[in-house]
């Protein structure tokens, strides 16, 4: 086990010089807080869905009056679509006589899709203000729930079902045809193609910063967070996507319905995980602080709706479901092996080691993998026991040396047990630094003569010493506990626990924020400190 001690003479701003290293004693760069707000970009994006939203909505409006007022004077129309029988449904290639039942689910099912957008909103919450996440769902359900139930029944009021039926694809700009002429039908159909294509851009937006993340939690391949010198966009992500988006444009033919059934699989997907997700965050975590409280009711009806409509969507055409399923299975296999790589990559050195033997392994002269995993790099005279083993073992070192950061607070021995057992079965380090942060300069000194000390001061510093010591005892014997886990202890004085200091000690330590680890936070100021990356992993 290695002990740091950083003594911090000023917060947030700490010097960085004062941080022990091993390789040179050349003083460091001074610390700086990044900045990861988009000062470029962001506003003006939002600008310019701002005035694609007015429009839309102006769009929408004008349509809806219009055909209000055609409604009005033609109301034979939509006395002859009630009365009209219900049509028959297509239950997995079987038609099955209409009524109101099947109206009601199979409708439901199909209007799901037009409710699209929930699932991106909360890719943006980083750069939301405290609050807005909640006005965003509000504003965008408001919206939903009066056009969608508006236009429906003004659509049955203006065009007859075989006229529905026939312009499936562009129901909308019918209804401007009929009501007002063509001039409204082009204005629909332009508003249309600037809507779907901000939707496009959008969903550019929402699957870099998504995949992004997803590579810097090693879940996904590490490449894909290279950036483009020239703009410092992630590449690598967007030629993926499109590539991705492409090659099911072309599988499907270009099929509209089928497109958009695929989408609806995937979005009604990602639903029902919000709301499985905060089924679990209320089981392991109810005492996290939050300003919302979801009742469980809301949580179980919410899921429970959305696999209706996964149901239906899959009684109306399971074919659908087999495109999906396809590209599911492809990232489902991708994650599967960024996660247990280590497994597989042990079990490829198995298998040479029995196919392809090396000299040294007939001699008897293999040296333990597990000997060599916490040095640096492969030595040159190491032996794996298989010709081109080496390899896989600077493979293995090169994802075990990643080291990972937990903040601990108080001599806890069943916390800190807690926190290593998730790492050992989570985490694919064989490296944990356990940081405590105090805020006074130094500990060892008994008397501090730059100030008045009271009594309470003096007792306060004795606990937190007899904390400290507790804490590099515990780590000096979950070290040795342990052996397949190198954990270091690491003392920072004179900081206080605040964002700053998470991304000051991020560049020192060479640690991201994000696997940086905390417990359960029992105050909301804590909770910000989370919210900027740190993980929550026990309670």
């Amino acid at each position: 086990m290695d002990e740091l001690k950083v003594t911090l003479l000023s917060s947030p701003a700490p010097d960085a010089s004062v941080l022990p290293s091993n390789e040179d004693q050349t003083p460091r760069r001074s610390p700086r807080i990044r900045d990861f707000k988009l000062r470029g970009g962001i506003a003006e994006s939002a600008s310019v869905a701002l005035v694609i939203f007015i429009g839309h909505v102006a769009t929408l409006t004008l349509l809806s009056g219009c055909s209000l007022y055609y409604a009005v004077q033609h109301p034979n129309i939509f006395t002859a679509n009630m009365q009209t029988e219900f049509p028959d449904v297509n239950v997995a290639g079987h038609f099955v006589s209409g009524n109101m039942l099947t109206g009601i689910f199979y409708g439901y099912s199909s209007a799901m899709l037009g409710i699209t957008g929930f699932e991106t909103s909360a890719q943006f919450v980083e750069e939301q203000a405290p609050g807005v996440f909640r006005k965003t769902l509000r504003n965008m359900w408001v919206f939903a729930t009066c056009y969608n139930l508006l236009l429906s029944f003004l659509s049955l009021a203006v065009l007859p079902l075989q006229g529905i039926y026939a312009d499936k694809n562009v129901v909308l700009a019918t209804m401007g045809r009929v009501v007002v002429g063509k001039w409204l039908e082009s204005w629909v159909s332009v508003d249309a193609f600037v809507v779907l294509a901000g939707g496009v851009l959008t969903s550019y937006v929402g699957i870099t910063g998504l995949v992004r993340r997803l590579a810097f939690d090693r879940v996904l391949p590490a490449f894909l967070t290279h950036t483009n010198k020239w703009r410092g966009t992630n590449h690598n992500i967007i030629l993926l996507f499109f590539g991705l988006q492409a090659s099911l444009v072309i599988l499907l033919n270009a099929d509209s319905t089928a497109l958009a059934g695929v989408f609806t699989f995937a979005f009604l997907s990602v639903m029902a995980l919000f709301a499985f997700g905060c089924i679990l965050l209320k089981l392991k975590r109810e005492d996290i602080p939050r300003d919302v409280h979801a009742p469980w009711w809301s949580c179980i009806f919410g899921l429970i709706m959305v696999l209706l409509g996964l149901l239906g969507n899959l009684l109306g055409d399971p074919a659908i479901f087999t495109y999906f399923a396809l590209y599911f299975v492809v990232f489902a296999a991708t994650m599967f092996i960024m996660l247990e790589r280590v497994f597989i990559l042990r079990i490829l050195l198995y298998i040479m080691q029995q196919l392809f033997p090396s000299r040294g392994s007939r001699d008897g002269a293999v040296e333990d993998v597990e000997a060599v995993k916490s040095q640096a790099k492969v030595k040159d005279g190491a032996r794996t026991g298989a010709k081109g083993g080496r390899t896989i073992t600077a493979v293995l070192q090169e994802i075990h040396l990643p080291a990972i950061v937990f903040f601990v607070k108080v001599a806890n021995l069943s916390v800190l047990n807690k926190a290593i057992l998730y790492v050992r079965k989570n985490e694919q380090t064989h490296n944990l630094h356990v940081v405590h942060v105090s805020e006074d300069a130094d500990l060892d000194n008994e008397e501090d003569s730059s100030a008045e000390v009271t009594e309470a001061d003096i007792q306060r510093r004795q606990q937190e010493r007899e904390n400290m010591e507790d804490l590099r005892e515990m780590t000096r014997i979950f070290d040795l506990t342990y052996p397949k886990l190198k954990i270091d202890f690491v003392h920072v004085c004179g900081a206080h626990f605040d964002s700053a200091f998470v991304h000051w000690l991020s560049d020192e330590l060479s640690v991201p924020p994000n696997m940086m680890f905390i417990r359960q936070p029992g105050t909301k100021n804590i909770h910000q400190v989370a919210a900027l990356g740190v993980r929550i992993i026990t309670g």
